[in-house]
């Protein structure tokens, strides 16, 4: 038997369980894709498209954020705003988009 002969053969000469055992792994990597493509839609893409945002826009949003604010701003426009004034915050703010 010739060394090259035995990496080249064809799907229809291997036998029955062979065949089942390329079917089930093709399956199941077609299976797995599609679920990833659910994931990303029901996670990623419907709940930022109620919100008025496109595709791309969604996804960067999910996984990158929202780069505008400071963690101080965020911070202060969340529960510890409760502990300055506004006219502190306003400044505070003006501060940190220098």
């Amino acid at each position: 038997m010739d060394k090259l002969s035995f990496f080249h053969f064809r799907l229809a000469d291997l036998p029955f369980s062979v065949k089942i055992l390329f079917t089930a792994y093709l399956l199941t990597m077609a299976l797995g894709y599609f679920m990833a493509f659910l994931y990303l839609f029901l996670i990623n893409i419907a709940p930022h498209e109620k919100m008025g945002m496109d595709v791309l826009e969604g996804i960067v949003h999910k996984y990158y954020g929202n780069r505008g604010d400071t963690r101080l701003e965020a911070a202060l426009k969340g529960s510890m705003g409760t502990y300055v004034t506004g006219s502190e915050k306003e400044k505070i703010f003006e501060w940190s988009s220098r």
